[in-house]
């Protein structure tokens, strides 16, 4: 059975690794491993593990500045983005999806597909 590959980015704050460590309770089916974004090379990390989901810290100010959800998606595109906040009782899931555009109309056919209206 293959293990579902976790990252956790952080300035290596005492939540992430307590989060790591209460994951890795679970290695049976996960490998969890913590991310330090001090590091300059991070994003090259993110590329070459191509985990298949990235938690970030979201009430940390230095990781959500850090490590915007755009640039964790570009590093690493088929990922699911978790943003944990514990000032409540739910995360945030970010993913990432390439449509091709050529133009206006086609633009606003993708746009009208995300419409409740047409649904």
């Amino acid at each position: 059975m293959q293990l579902l590959n976790i990252v956790i980015l952080t300035h290596c704050s005492l939540l992430a690794v307590g989060l790591a460590s209460k994951l890795d309770e679970y290695r049976e089916s996960l490998t969890v491993r913590t991310l330090d974004l001090n590091r300059t090379d991070y994003l090259n990390v993110l590329k070459k593990e191509n985990p298949e989901v990235i938690i970030l810290e979201a009430c940390d100010a230095d990781t959500s500045q850090q490590a915007t959800i755009m640039k964790v998606l570009d590093a690493a595109p088929d990922a699911k983005v978790i943003s944990l906040d514990l000032t409540s009782d739910s995360v945030k899931v970010f993913s990432s999806t390439e449509r091709k555009v050529n133009g206006a109309n086609d633009l606003v056919g993708l746009i009208q597909t995300f419409s409740s209206v047409n649904k």
